[in-house]
């Protein structure tokens, strides 16, 4: 299938939601184009350049992004939502004005014959972990977050959560299967829940130090 790329700094993954700015005329013509047809186009991480100014290199795993809501401003700059659908590998680059266009195919969620009930049950764990660390920063608490049960919606959902590099967020919406990509979320979930205790720890200290 052919689609309009949008190349960003930021990962999106099935399911994810993703508010956007569109500013730049090539990017408001992509967009009045995908309204006038199926709503649909890629984002797509930045492997070289900028999102600004000349096409950028992407990254070859991106996400099939659906036009959820428009608004149309004033001086003709939209903000729009978008939600991931389904990943996609590009094939080939077919045009780079006035914006990237590509072939691309559609990838399948390949599951594991048996997905480790352990791992499933560790991430699930980790993942809520993290999310009340980082609610806890905020002053918030929540004691049981919604967190999926079923591994390929847990893989996208943790993907999501992450806050760190979009280099680690990238590996795990480019795994070839569920058990990698949650191998991966594990580590990167606990990586970022160390900093995260740390910087807990330091805002408690300074606030008893009051």
């Amino acid at each position: 299938m052919r689609l309009p790329l949008f190349p960003l700094n930021v990962v999106l993954f099935p399911g994810g939601y993703l508010p956007l700015h569109i500013f730049e005329e090539r990017y408001r013509l992509m967009m009045r184009h995908c309204l006038e047809g199926d709503r649909r186009f890629g984002v797509v991480l930045i492997s070289s350049g900028s999102d600004v100014g000349d096409p950028a290199v992407p990254e070859t795993v991106g996400t099939i992004a659906v036009i959820d809501e428009v608004r149309t401003l004033d001086d003709g700059r939209m903000l729009i939502g978008v939600r991931g659908e389904r990943r996609f590998r590009i094939v080939e680059i077919v045009e780079q004005l006035p914006y990237i266009t590509a072939e691309v195919l559609p990838l399948e969620d390949d599951v594991d014959p048996v997905v480790d009930e352990d791992l499933v049950a560790e991430v699930r764990q980790a993942a809520k972990q993290h999310i009340q660390m980082f609610m806890a920063l905020r002053g918030e608490w929540i004691e049981q977050p919604a967190l999926p049960t079923d591994p390929v919606q847990l893989w996208y959902s943790v993907g999501s959560q992450l806050q760190g590099e979009v280099i680690g967020k990238q590996g795990i919406l480019e795994a070839e299967d569920v058990s990698n990509a949650l191998r991966l979320a594990l580590r990167l979930l606990n990586e970022e829940s160390a900093e995260l205790k740390e910087q807990l720890w330091d805002k408690m200290g300074r606030s008893t130090s009051n």
